[in-house]
């Protein structure tokens, strides 16, 4: 008997050994334990699992009353209260919480890491515990270059310059600040082409033993020989457009129109002075006009008649060498409807090697009427008057005898429409001659610019009365508008 109770108490003795020193049994993460607490045993008390042993109890909750059944309330529970439980109101008291629900943020124990540092050089980490991630740990920087290394590379206006770091305590330094080498001989200079097909040049000096800025482009003068023709792309009906070279330097292009061994190609008047005319103000004195604008004609002024000087000035005459014209057409509008006077021209035109461009704001000198003209005329024949006669649609003849009158060349053109703004008038006579006069002259390049004159023919004496025209010659309605002249040639061995 005496053994029994010995073993009775040894029995109760060892539990309260167990309970003493706080060993509990082994439990499952997340695992929720309920217990009475409180006066009377009224109140409850949680504690949860956590890796496997029970965390603290919670404060001892004592229901209270509610008045509204069916209410509930959300309040946090577990370790730093990542968890949440539920009280609900039956029969109006609050119930007992629900089970302390911890939302899984993460995998237990699981470790992740990320860049830090200055260019994202170092690494730093955190780890989950009790499903939720902890901080993020220091910055590590690790061992990316070797001690005292030093590092290079270029730097400054077109990377002419140097910096480097240093490797110290196994981490880069900062670049060092840029260095601009002696990368020059002094005062000298050097060239680079540039611009449009590197067309044009531009050149820098050594100053300090630093190049100064590239200089603005000059445009090359040496990128062609004179009178060297390149042709291109095809253009027109059955054309190809030619450039040339002239003042070694490559010319706009036009396009040569191709027929069998025959080429044509037409120039317009470009600019409002290239297409002007001066005469005496008065008869009797030497006051001059000069303006853009072409008239044609005698003009009456007090102390008798003053003839107009218009002149025609076209550039990029692509004549090639070695070439034979076959006929040169002068072009134009009229500038009015209802102009009906008659009037006699003679064409001429400058002779000189390439014709200066016109100043309408200089009186005294290089007018048209100053030039020197060539000796060859158009209309040159011996009938007499020796000029082209421009005749209105009522005067032109019909079944007259001397219809066929050389100055009576145009009389079916003029019986269509002498005279319109909208109809093209073709001068009826070839120009080829005085072209042929003027390309003639010793070191004339293709490519020039060539002036015409159409000056007054009309003769008083001879029964002519004075008649005036005028022609379109800047025209707003586009440069096909313009006077033309078309040249069509062709090539001679």
């Amino acid at each position: 008997m005496f053994k029994f109770t010995q073993g009775i108490l040894l029995m109760f003795f060892l539990l309260f050994l167990i309970t003493s020193c706080g060993i509990s049994d082994s439990c499952k993460t997340g695992k929720l334990q309920t217990q009475e607490c409180g006066e009377d045993n009224k109140g409850t008390q949680n504690r949860v699992c956590i890796n496997g042993d029970w965390g603290g109890w919670t404060e001892c909750f004592t229901p209270v009353e509610c008045s509204v059944n069916g209410t509930t309330i959300e309040q946090t529970c577990g370790i730093n209260d990542s968890g949440k439980q539920i009280i609900t109101c039956i029969e109006n008291k609050w119930s007992e919480p629900t089970e302390c629900i911890i939302p899984s943020n993460c995998e237990e124990n699981k470790i992740e890491e990320q860049a830090c540092g200055e260019n994202n050089t170092g690494k730093q980490n955190r780890t989950c515990t009790n499903n939720t991630w902890s901080d993020w740990s220091d910055c590590v920087i690790p061992t990316t270059c070797e001690e005292n290394k030093v590092e290079e590379q270029v730097c400054g206006e077109n990377n002419t310059g140097k910096q480097n770091r240093t490797c110290t305590n196994n981490t880069w330094s900062d670049w060092s600040d840029c260095v601009i080498p002696t990368i020059c001989e002094e005062n000298k200079t050097e060239e680079q082409a540039y611009g449009e097909n590197n067309a044009g040049k531009q050149n820098r000096t050594c100053t300090s033993n630093t190049w100064s800025d590239w200089s603005e482009c000059v445009l090359e003068t040496t990128g062609c020989t004179n009178n060297q023709i390149q042709e291109g792309e095809i253009c027109g009906v059955n054309g190809v457009l030619v450039k040339v070279c002239n003042n070694e330097t490559w010319s706009e292009e036009l396009c040569h129109e191709i027929d069998g061994e025959f080429r044509t190609f037409t120039v317009y008047i470009k600019t409002e002075n290239d297409a002007i005319t001066s005469y005496l103000m008065d008869a009797a004195q030497s006051a001059w006009n000069y303006f853009s604008s072409v008239h044609l004609g005698l003009r009456e002024q007090t102390g008798g008649e003053v003839g107009y000087h218009p002149a025609l000035r076209f550039e990029n005459i692509q004549i090639p060498l070695n070439t034979e014209l076959v006929e040169t057409t002068l072009s134009f509008y009229p500038n009015s409807n209802v102009e009906n006077d008659k009037v006699r021209i003679n064409i001429y035109g400058e002779k000189v090697l390439n014709s200066e461009e016109f100043d309408t704001a200089n009186y005294l000198s290089n007018r048209p009427d100053q030039r020197l003209r060539t000796t060859v005329k158009v209309p040159e024949n011996t009938n007499n008057p020796e000029s082209w006669r421009i005749e209105c649609v009522s005067d032109c003849c019909k079944d007259e005898p001397d219809c066929n009158r050389l100055w009576r060349y145009d009389c079916p053109q003029r019986k269509l429409d002498c005279w319109s703004t909208d109809t093209k008038y073709n001068v009826p006579h070839d120009l080829s001659p005085i072209i042929e006069e003027i390309t003639s002259i010793e070191n004339w390049n293709v490519g020039n610019t060539i002036t015409l004159f159409l000056e007054s023919a009309l003769n008083l004496n001879d029964g002519d009365s004075i008649g005036t025209r005028s022609i379109n010659d800047f025209d707003e309605r586009g440069i096909e508008y313009n006077p033309s002249l078309t040249i069509k040639y062709k090539f001679v061995d």
